[in-house]
């Protein structure tokens, strides 16, 4: 049996995959599992030696690879290498092939190839990442797995901060299953937003800090520009408000400790911060006066709450708070 998945997001393909290896393992109990990526071999060799092998000791087994779409010679063997397969294939011998590549971009490097996978992989199937509910109800299922509840305001909250990032989101799940089990709550294990500030490492892959970095050195067009980027790719401006709410959360308590000469290399762990957060805000932090941090703050505590109780809109205001906080 030959089984074909691909798709664009590699992390959404792999977990597919994971998936995938997981279904055989449980139908068949003992199966030898051997994984192959032919991007890092020469030629189509290690999958050839592959199929020879379970042919002399006829076990169960499950071929996984990835690569063969490589180069052209690879291309080339594979395709003759699974044709003659298809010729007399063998009951205990099953193929689960995988590319992190669009169905567009194989079939330019391949055609036939692309067109023999998906014709004859009877679960052939091209794997499009999590979005929106989806990724919200994945997520609810994860904390659900580790005996967890978790509401949907919170999880909208919770993927918010991590961007809508299945990759991402993945290892803020594990982070907060193991800090709610080992917090010996026996009963009504429940994720509250309290939790989500204490734990959650927030994605940073749209601004990478580089808004803070423009209120901090008072570049008012960047700011402004950079706002307007996240806001035109339909970026959630209650997901950007809890981002700069976060940052100079982090900004405050690292500043407190600098002036406590607390050496750099001890930020990280005495804030729970990530290494890199706590780095970068180590060198912002220097910018900012204290009590300038604290103003910021309290004023981003108030914008926050007002936006809860419905006593303002919060696009207009996210654009006014650039200004209100001394970007000139």
């Amino acid at each position: 049996m030959i089984n074909f998945f691909y798709g664009q997001e590699s992390f959404s393909v792999k977990e597919a995959v994971k998936k995938k290896t997981a279904d055989f393992l449980k139908l068949k109990p003992g199966l030898l599992v051997e994984k192959i990526d032919l991007d890092k071999e020469e030629g189509i060799k290690p999958l050839k030696d592959a199929v020879e092998t379970r042919s002399i000791f006829n076990e169960n087994k499950l071929i996984v690879a990835n690569g063969l779409f490589a180069n052209s010679q690879t291309r080339k063997d594979a395709l003759e290498t699974l044709k003659e397969y298809q010729k007399e294939p063998e009951k205990n011998l099953s193929f689960l092939f995988y590319e992190c590549s669009s169905g567009l971009e194989l079939n330019k490097k391949d055609k036939n190839l692309f067109n023999f996978l998906s014709q004859n992989a009877p679960k052939s199937a091209e794997i499009l990442p999590l979005k929106n509910t989806a990724l919200e109800k994945w997520c609810i299922e994860e904390f659900a797995k580790g005996k967890i509840k978790i509401q949907t305001p919170v999880v909208k909250k919770f993927l918010a901060l991590v961007s809508y990032s299945h990759e991402w989101a993945k290892n803020e799940v594990a982070k907060l299953t193991a800090y709610k089990n080992f917090a010996g709550q026996n009963t009504n294990k429940e994720i509250k937003e309290a939790d989500l500030d204490k734990i959650v490492t927030p994605e940073l892959a749209f601004n990478n800090f580089d808004l803070t970095d423009a209120i901090a050195s008072k570049n008012h067009r960047k700011a402004i520009l950079l706002l307007d980027q996240y806001l035109s790719e339909n970026g959630d401006p209650n997901a950007i408000l809890g981002l700069i709410i976060f940052q100079f959360r982090a900004l405050l308590r690292v500043k407190s400790l600098i002036k406590k000469n607390v050496p750099t290399n001890r930020i990280a762990g005495l804030t729970k911060l990530h290494p890199f957060v706590a780095a970068k805000a180590s060198s912002q932090a220097k910018i900012f006066d204290q009590e300038e941090l604290k103003k910021i703050y309290q004023h981003l505590h108030s914008l926050d709450l007002e936006f809860k109780n419905g006593q303002t809109e919060i696009l207009s205001s996210l654009f006014c708070l650039l200004l209100e906080m001394g970007v000139k």
